[in-house]
């Protein structure tokens, strides 16, 4: 769950879909919070770590789709401030 939310978010955010109160917005920011929750609630991780797993995503899907890696900021930004 962890995996494919992150991915999803990454490529929503690359999209230039932002987090927001309503709208496709709120689906990533529902997204995005599942996989935290998933993150804190099974393995008991403490610390923001999906910005970690989003390299994951750049080293096995970069080279297909380089919008991802164009916008790494943002993309980081986002992660971590949701």
């Amino acid at each position: 769950i962890i995996a494919d939310h992150t991915r999803t978010a990454t490529f929503c955010i690359a999209d230039g879909i932002l987090p927001a109160n309503n709208g496709r917005g709120y689906v990533l920011r529902r997204v995005i919070r599942r996989a935290i929750l998933k993150g804190e609630r099974v393995l008991g991780i403490r610390k923001p770590f999906l910005t970690e797993i989003y390299e994951g995503v750049v080293e096995s899907m970069g080279s297909a789709y380089p919008e991802i890696v164009e916008r790494r900021e943002i993309i980081l930004e986002t992660l971590r401030n949701e």
